[in-house]
């Protein structure tokens, strides 16, 4: 959490000096990524290269290199 405030705080000095007119957000004609196509997404049934994707290792090394886990939120 502590990362996150720090990022907060200095955000609108950083966005004053990378683009501050551009919030695709705010004005849509600012958008260059194509459009989204809900034709596009299939079920993972049809994909032909659904693995699956075991996370649990990532989780224990961004525990050791003292990064949080999301559990300490629950506790707020």
């Amino acid at each position: 959490m502590s990362r996150l405030k720090k990022a907060c705080r200095g955000y609108e000095t950083w966005k004053n000096q990378h683009r501050p007119n551009y919030k695709p957000w705010l004005s849509p004609e600012q958008n260059s990524l194509p459009q989204f196509n809900p034709g596009d997404i299939r079920p993972m049934s049809e994909t032909t290269d659904a693995a699956v994707i075991d996370e649990r290792s990532a989780e224990q090394e961004e525990n050791e290199a003292g990064e949080a886990s999301g559990d300490e939120l629950a506790a707020v």
